[in-house]
């Protein structure tokens, strides 16, 4: 082999070492790069949706689990409810059905599960208890608690999903609830959260449960500004979205009570179903005494000559008698 040759095959040399060691820096550099991201970017720490960031700071002792559960709170307060934001991360080596099942203390209850879908939130089937391994030898303990609905997901492996529930409790209650989920191919994973009803300045809270309507409507906030039923009996209730409510018949019926009354600010908050469209004008659903008198006020449905066709209003009359002022507020239906 002469110089000329030998200087050749040394270059080739040379370049395809550079070449090899470029190829290497690249493959290292870019699962360096995947390393520090899962890292610095843990999509089951922290989610971004527009200009609202929910950090999921909770979760607890993992170990014998392969489905993490993380929620963005421990404790969740609420007068009477809470959104409880939550994902579920597989780490098991099998992608699978996961069937998540929520315990909850006392008289506290599941009302809604939502999966996130692109940026939407879009609601889930819930229903009873499926193929939920209750036999696992990896599971935790839920004495004590009952079991409410359940919903399922499917999740590939190292996936992570994101979910938001609608839980309601008593007011004045306060408990643990548990979030546990099974996979169909042996997964599992546990969370114990809690919650708990503030009700500081709480002046009155009317259930219309069947024990607190015996002689009158029971004020359960210790504050005793019990109601009485008018045009009705302690009989007339149906199923509401928290235990009992009362069946109204949009003529006579209603319920009046005298607290002290209040100055300042303060807040009145109520479910009510609609039991048609197109309700008459100014029909109440909570008022002052006489919400036309001065420094009075009305929350109400609207008519069609009110400018509140099909919504819920609210009128404020102050005491200088210069008139009432009204609020249209959303659109009311019968669901």
């Amino acid at each position: 082999m002469n110089k000329e040759t030998r200087h050749k095959t040394q270059e080739t040399r040379y370049k395809v070492l550079s070449i090899t060691v470029a190829i290497v820096f690249v493959v290292v550099a870019f699962f360096g790069y995947s390393f520090v991201k899962d890292i610095l970017f843990d999509p089951s720490k922290e989610l971004i949706l527009g200009s609202q960031k929910i950090v999921f700071a909770f979760t607890d002792d993992n170990s014998n689990e392969d489905l993490i559960i993380r929620t963005d709170k421990k404790h969740y307060s609420g007068f009477d409810s809470s959104t409880v934001y939550f994902n579920i991360t597989n780490k098991s080596s099998r992608s699978q059905e996961v069937e998540s099942v929520f315990y909850f203390e006392n008289a506290a209850k599941l009302e809604a599960v939502y999966a996130l879908s692109g940026e939407d939130w879009t609601g889930l089937e819930l229903h009873t208890q499926g193929y939920a391994d209750l036999n696992n030898p990896r599971r935790k303990s839920v004495e004590g608690l009952k079991a409410e609905n359940s919903f399922t997901q499917f999740i590939e492996v190292g996936e992570t999903k994101y979910f938001k529930a609608t839980i309601f409790y008593p007011a004045k209650s306060k408990g643990k609830f548990f979030i546990e989920s099974f996979g169909s191919r042996s997964a599992y994973g546990h969370l114990d959260p809690w919650y708990n009803s503030f009700t500081n300045g709480l002046v009155g809270y009317w259930t219309f449960d069947g024990p607190d309507m015996y002689d009158n409507v029971a004020d359960v906030s210790g504050e005793g500004n019990h109601g009485s039923l008018v045009g009705q009996t302690s009989t007339t209730t149906v199923p509401g979205k928290l235990g009992q409510a009362l069946d109204f018949d949009g003529v006579d019926d209603y319920v009046y009570d005298d607290p002290t009354d209040q100055t300042g600010s303060f807040t009145v908050s109520f479910w009510a179903k609609a039991g048609s469209t197109g309700q008459d004008e100014f029909s109440g659903l909570f008022s002052s005494e006489n919400p036309l008198a001065d420094d009075s006020f009305q929350i109400d449905v609207g008519g069609s000559t009110d400018g509140c066709a099909n919504m819920y209003g609210f009128i404020i009359k102050d005491s200088s008698g210069d008139g009432q002022d009204r609020i249209c507020m959303g659109t009311y239906t019968t669901n």
